[in-house]
C-alpha cells in the first residue's frame, strides 16, 4: 500500500504557485507533462544558482544522545540512519547510545517545489518567466501522486526553516521521518516553499517526467 501524508496546515491553503519556464508550462498545459527531480540534483549551486541550488538539500545533521532504544541485536547498535528511518526490527534494548554530527540523507526522494507566494521577484530568483496557479493544492497532490510509479510514500508539506541541525534525547521516527526532506536553512524562508515529495525506488535518474492530464483542471496558467 502506498502511504500518503498531508500536512494538516495545508487544509486551509487555497492557492499555491509553481514557477517555471514558459516552454515547460506549455508542455504541462498541452500534454500533461510535469517533471520532478531528485533532491540531490539541487546540490549543484554552480549551475542552478543560490535561489534554486542548495548544497545540503535533502540532508540533516544530527546529534543523538539516547538512553533507550529497541534494536534486533544488543551487540549491534542502530546507526543514525536506522533510528531516523526506523529500519530495524523489534528486540533488545540499547542504552546510552550517542552519535555526534551524523549526516542523514536519502537519495531516493524526488520533489516538486511549490510556493505560497506569488511574486515577480521570486519568479526572477527562480529564473522563470511563467507560473502555474494551483487552485486546489491537496487534490492536485493526490492526482499527481497517482501518476508516480513505484513509490513507498508521498508527503505534501510546508518546508521547515528552523535549520538542518537537530539534537535528540528521545527520538520518535514515526513523527520525524516525514520532516526529513523538508528542512531548509533560514536564508530560504522568503520562498515559503511547499513540497510534494515521493520516495521512489528502482531508478538512477535525476529527473522523472510525469504524465498527468487530470491535474490540469486544478491549474490556472499565467
Amino acid at each position: 500500500m502506498k502511504n500518503k501524508f498531508i500536512d494538516p496546515s495545508l487544509n486551509n491553503t487555497q492557492r499555491l504557485y509553481k514557477y517555471m519556464k514558459y516552454e515547460h508550462l506549455k508542455s504541462f498545459q498541452e500534454n500533461g507533462l510535469l517533471r520532478i527531480s531528485r533532491l540531490s540534483y539541487y546540490h549543484n549551486i554552480e549551475n542552478l544558482g543560490k535561489a534554486i541550488g542548495d548544497k545540503d538539500e535533502g540532508k540533516s545533521f544530527v546529534d543523538l544522545d539516547i538512553n533507550y532504544f529497541k534494536k534486533t541485536s544488543e551487540n549491534n547498535p542502530p546507526s543514525a540512519s536506522e533510528i531516523l528511518f526506523g529500519n530495524f526490527g523489534n528486540g533488545a534494548i540499547v542504552k546510552n547510545l550517542k552519535i555526534k554530527n551524523a549526516t542523514i540523507s536519502d537519495r531516493n526522494y524526488f520533489c516538486l517545489c511549490l510556493s505560497e507566494t506569488r511574486s515577480k521577484s521570486l519568479m526572477a530568483d527562480f529564473n522563470a518567466d511563467s507560473y502555474i496557479e494551483i487552485k486546489n493544492p491537496i487534490k492536485f497532490f493526490k492526482v499527481i501522486s497517482s501518476s508516480v510509479a513505484d513509490y513507498n510514500h508521498a508527503i505534501f508539506a510546508k518546508c521547515d526553516y528552523s535549520g538542518r541541525r537537530k539534537k535528540y534525547n528521545i527520538y520518535n521516527h514515526d513523527d520525524d521521518w516525514k520532516k526529513h526532506s523538508f528542512l531548509k536553512d533560514p536564508e530560504y524562508i522568503t520562498q515559503r516553499e511547499v513540497r510534494a515529495v515521493w520516495n521512489i525506488n528502482n531508478t538512477e535518474k535525476d529527473h522523472i517526467t510525469l504524465k498527468c492530464f487530470a491535474a490540469i483542471k486544478f491549474c490556472k496558467f499565467s
